[in-house]
């Protein structure tokens, strides 16, 4: 039987500071000051029970210019390898873009037993561009126990 565990970005995520400066928990509890914030970093220390193959979701606001890719926005990579995935964030309302987050499944992902490392880039190519938004959580769907040690002080 499979449990989802989900770890809020503004509570587990460990920031790193980008071109724009450091990511922020604004007042909704997303984490903001990621749009257009190249190289900013969102980092989740996940530990896992057993080697796994589980299934990452993440959940960002919608922008109102339109529909994109995750990974226009947001590079994922577990212990340094790059997650490839095709998941496209739909176009969110002018008057909810900030505060209105929509859960994409990123795709399938391998967990060692022990301490793993997600983080989140915002690319380069993302740096004048509407491509990153709000980050509010990330959900890991598996069948054996994962917990995250990060803390949003860390």
């Amino acid at each position: 039987t499979y449990s989802t565990y989900t770890f809020g970005a503004g509570e587990f995520a460990m920031a790193g500071a980008g071109k724009l400066g450091m990511p922020k928990i604004e007042n909704t509890g997303f984490v903001g000051n990621l749009s257009g914030n190249a190289n900013a970093t969102l980092t989740f220390k996940l530990v896992a029970e057993k080697d796994c193959t589980v299934t990452l979701s993440a959940a960002v606001t919608g922008r109102r210019q339109g529909a994109r890719k995750f990974t226009a926005g947001f590079v994922p990579t577990v212990n340094g390898v790059e997650v490839v995935s095709d998941a496209i964030v739909p176009q969110g309302e002018q008057s909810t873009e900030w505060t209105v987050s929509y859960r994409v499944t990123i795709g399938e992902i391998h967990l060692k037993a022990g301490e793993n490392t997600l983080t989140f880039t915002v690319p380069e190519s993302a740096a004048n561009t509407t491509d990153a938004s709000n980050f509010d959580y990330i959900s890991i769907m598996s069948m054996y126990g994962v917990t995250c040690t990060s803390s949003w002080l860390s």
